[in-house]
Order: C-alpha cells, then sequence, then structure tokens
C-alpha cells in the first residue's frame, strides 16, 4: 500500500511518454520522461533498500553484469556511432560495481553505501561535462543581467504589440543589437513591459488565426494588414480592439514599412536598426477599465479593472453592447443589475456584452473564473479531509496498539519465571484479539 503513490504516478507517466509525440509546441515525451525516470528508480531504489544485503554476492555480481549489457546494448541502438564509448562506460560501471561489493564485505554495508553515493557523483560531473548548456537557448546569446537589459531597452510605456517572426542570434555582436529593442518569447515579461507577444502553449485559437501568431509570439507578414484593417461593427481597428499604444515592426519582416507610409492614426517615431516603430498621433478613445467599444451604449463610473472582474454603469436606449478588450476564454460570465446576461465574443477574440433596449444606468459586473474551479476546490476539500481522517485513525490505532502492550506487561505477575513462553504467548495473543475488536 505504501508504494501505492509512485506505482499510479508510474502507469500515469507510461500512459503519457506513450502518447502523442506533440500537442502544439509541448513535445510530451521530452518533458515528462525525467518523472518517469525520477518515479522508477523512486520503486527500485525502496525495494533494493528493504534487501540489501551482500550475501550471495556472485548471483548479484551477475544480475549487474546482465543490467550492464543491457544498458550499453539499449544505448547503442539509440546512437551506433558511440558504441565504444557505451561500451567503455558500461566497464567502468562494472568496476564501480565491483569495488562497491569489495568494500560492502570488508567494511560493511554504510561504506558501501557511501562509494554508491560518490560513483553518483562521478557519473554527474560526466553528464555535466557532456552537456555543459542548452543549446536551444544558450545560442541565442541573451543577456545574463536583467538590469543590464532594461537598462539598454526602450522604456515603452502602455501595450506594445510587436509583429514578425523571430531570426537565430548567430553571435554576441548581433545578439546585443536585437535585445535592445527586440523581444522573443518571455523576454517582455523580464522587461517589465506590457507586450502583446509572449510564449505560450495554450493559444486562443481565434486570436491567433487572427495575427497568425505563433506560440513564441512570432507572427507572419500579412499580421499588419490584419491588424490595421477596419472591424465593421464597431468602426474600429483591430488594433484599437486589442488597446494598443505602440507596433513595433521587424524590418527583416516588413522591409518596405517605411516607404509604405503609417496607417490612419499612426506615426514612426525613432530610428532603431532593427525596427520600425509605430505610435498613435492621438491617444486611443478613452474608456474605462478594458472596454475599447460601447456601439449603441454608454458606459461610465468603472471600477478599477482587474485581472479577473469588471464593474461599471451602462445605459441603453435603443439595445447595444460593449466589447471588452479580453480574448473570449470558457469561463466568462457577466450580470446587469445581478440578473445574469449573455456572453458573447466580437469575431470570437474579444469579449462582449449585448445590452438589452431600454437600460438605463444599470451596473454591468464581468467576471472570469476558470470552468471546473468550483469541482476542484471540492476535490482539494476531500482529499484534505480523507488525509487528515486516516492520519487520525492511524493516531487513535498506534494509542491502542500502545495501552494493549502496557497492559499486558503489567498482566504478566512479578514473580512469575520469565522462562513460561506458553503463557506469555497467550497473553499476548489475547491482546491481538483485543486491538482487532476494537476494545480494551
Amino acid at each position: 500500500r505504501e508504494l501505492a503513490g509512485p506505482l499510479m504516478l508510474l502507469v500515469v507517466m507510461l500512459i503519457v511518454t506513450d502518447g502523442p509525440s506533440h500537442i502544439g509546441p509541448v513535445r510530451w515525451p521530452a518533458r515528462m520522461l525525467p518523472l518517469l525516470a525520477v518515479t522508477a528508480l523512486v520503486l527500485v531504489a525502496v525495494l533494493v533498500s528493504r534487501a540489501v544485503s551482500l550475501s550471495r554476492w556472485r548471483n548479484k555480481a551477475v544480475v549487474a553484469f546482465i543490467l550492464a549489457v543491457i544498458s550499453v546494448l539499449r544505448s547503442a541502438s539509440a546512437s551506433p556511432q558511440g558504441v565504444f564509448a557505451f561500451a567503455l562506460w558500461g566497464l567502468v560501471l562494472l568496476v564501480a560495481t565491483a569495488i562497491v561489493i569489495l568494500l560492502g564485505r570488508r567494511f560493511g554495508g554504510a561504506i558501501a553505501s557511501g562509494a554508491v553515493l560518490v560513483s553518483i557523483l562521478a557519473v554527474l560531473w560526466v553528464q555535466v561535462g557532456a552537456y555543459p548548456n542548452n543549446l536551444g537557448v544558450s545560442q541565442w546569446h541573451m543577456p545574463v543581467s536583467r538590469s543590464a537589459a532594461k537598462a539598454n531597452f526602450p522604456n515603452y510605456q502602455g501595450v506594445t504589440l510587436q509583429l514578425g517572426q523571430r531570426a537565430p542570434v548567430l553571435n554576441p555582436a548581433a545578439a546585443e543589437a536585437t535585445w535592445r529593442s527586440l523581444v522573443f518569447g518571455n523576454y517582455p515579461r523580464t522587461l517589465g513591459l506590457d507586450y502583446v507577444n509572449s510564449y505560450t502553449a495554450i493559444g486562443q485559437q481565434k486570436f491567433s488565426s487572427l495575427l497568425c501568431i505563433r506560440w513564441e509570439g512570432g507572427t507572419c507578414q500579412n499580421a499588419k494588414k490584419y491588424l490595421f484593417a477596419m472591424e465593421p461593427t464597431t468602426g474600429l481597428t483591430y488594433a484599437d480592439l486589442m488597446g494598443l499604444d505602440r507596433v513595433v515592426l521587424i524590418k527583416h519582416a516588413f522591409p518596405h514599412a517605411l516607404s509604405q507610409g503609417a496607417p490612419d492614426g499612426w506615426q514612426f517615431v525613432g530610428d532603431d536598426p532593427l525596427s520600425f516603430v509605430l505610435e498613435r498621433t492621438t491617444p486611443r478613445p478613452a474608456q474605462p477599465g478594458r472596454v475599447v467599444a460601447s456601439p449603441g451604449a454608454t458606459v461610465s463610473n468603472a471600477a478599477p479593472s482587474k485581472d479577473t472582474a469588471e464593474s461599471m454603469t451602462v445605459s441603453s436606449p435603443s439595445g447595444g453592447s460593449v466589447v471588452f478588450s479580453r480574448l473570449m476564454w470558457p469561463g466568462y460570465t457577466a450580470t446587469l443589475d445581478g440578473r445574469p446576461v449573455a456572453v458573447d465574443a466580437l469575431k470570437g477574440v474579444f469579449v462582449t456584452v449585448r445590452l438589452p433596449a431600454g437600460t438605463h444606468a444599470a451596473r454591468l459586473a464581468l467576471s472570469f473564473r476558470p470552468p471546473g474551479t468550483t469541482l476542484g476546490l471540492v476535490l482539494a476539500a476531500g482529499g484534505v479531509t480523507l488525509l487528515t481522517s486516516l492520519l487520525v485513525l492511524e493516531y487513535i490505532t498506534r494509542r491502542r496498539r500502545r495501552g494493549v502492550r502496557e497492559w499486558v506487561g503489567h498482566a504478566r505477575d512479578p514473580a512469575e519465571p520469565k522462562s513460561q513462553d506458553r503463557g506469555d504467548a497467550a497473553v499476548t495473543a489475547f491482546g491481538a484479539r483485543v486491538v482487532r475488536g476494537g476494545r480494551r
């Protein structure tokens, strides 16, 4: 029973690692294999520790030799060009095993265990030497100091969107210029700036299609055309609906952006070697909170916008709608003066609440709660309750067993010879029956 937890985790990890090779950008087997390996190692360590002994060491040495050979063959099957290196390390492993056996037979299990720990450190040293860094990240030559990165990057205020695909940073000289003006992945969060671009493994499909934005934040070349297109329902561009203050165009993706001119209401500013920067010529329409449009409706008295809530007063004599600069995810609900109203989405992207005709100075409240939150909290509370009950039951059981042992000890006659094993056995059996019966 005490191995139930690791065994269940092992089964789940086997299913996950044997499933799809990837789902979007998430590479399941590559990310979950360490959990599978650690779980298997924990189980092996626990089981071996219960029977650790150097008796019949010859048989165990044969098993160790077979395991080493299997490891070498499996490694060679994955990378045949390294077969000689694998064979060498297999031999080293066998020598280390022989040393552990000799130390254990001569000095005991504690010394043998210490030798095993030392061998683990040696293996770790070899692994770090073989893989000194993560090439998937180090080749980008990103700044190692957050303070220096922030000091060399423009202090953009408001909401910024960068358009264009990322380009490899092949040398430190190019990297220094890149990280002074461009962002990729979650680099904007490191700088403390409000960028739409970010790394995500769970993108909103409609929004991603709107700007053909990728999981690491890069976009296609058509994104500029889509961004400044007019949305007919509101009469605003998608840049307005997103509440953007600035658009950064990567030059190698948009080499002719400057000659094509700036969109209406925008202008090119600055002189950066790697990007064109568009900023608004006039502030975006003042709207409370994250409201970006309210066709047929007026909005006032808005409470400060929160991550998961909006609240404001709305009026709509002939019916209208309120559009928020929020992506439409499952979990949004809205009430109008306490009565539920439907939550819709503009183009499947922006959260929209439609107001009925005759709405006058009503309080509109929008809130977000991830689906399944209530069920998750109930299950968590049930788990805590079950764990607490098991701990209390274990405590009560131990107290009863301790009481029975004390009672058995007092029930013996001090004058009775200790060699009367039959009587002792009878008393002990009686005590066990008491424990099983749940009474004293």
